[in-house]
């Protein structure tokens, strides 16, 4: 009488399939793992972006800072004594690599005749071939005597 046509269960015929699956499951562990590394480097350039960009805000409100400070202090430093654009190269600790571009522009004048001012400074950090920029604009008046 004719064997059965039905597939075998024997181990020997089943060691093709546990391969396949096996290699299957490879695949899908290697994906994971270089999806979870892709996403681990995006999170780690995103904090470097963020710490270098509170650093360049530093930078910026710290150029602001020194500008203001020469506007009420000097009569002959910063960029409104000077009317051109003042640079400072941090090199402290917390702001190496980081320069300030400072500049001062006269909006006019107040009821009191006082000079009104703004101040815009530009923070850049560099990190690697990374440059960040944070903007600060800070607006002033001028300490001249009132006249009335």
């Amino acid at each position: 009488m004719p064997r059965n046509n039905l597939p075998s269960s024997s181990p020997s015929t089943q060691q093709g399939a546990a391969l396949v699956m096996v290699l299957f499951a490879i695949v899908v562990l290697g994906s994971l793992a270089a999806l979870g590394l892709r996403n681990l480097e995006r999170s780690s350039d995103a904090l470097v972006h963020e710490v270098i960009g509170t650093r360049a805000d530093m930078a910026a409100r710290s150029g602001a800072q020194i500008d203001i400070s020469a506007l009420y202090q000097s009569e002959d430093t910063g960029s409104c004594q000077k009317d051109e654009k003042q640079v400072y190269n941090f090199t402290g600790d917390g702001l190496r690599n980081c320069r300030a571009e400072v500049s001062c522009r006269v909006l006019g004048q107040n009821k009191k005749q006082q000079t009104i001012y703004r101040i815009e400074s530009e923070g850049f950090c560099a990190v690697g071939n990374q440059t960040i920029k944070r903007v600060i604009e800070v607006g002033l008046v001028g300490d001249e005597e009132d006249n009335d």
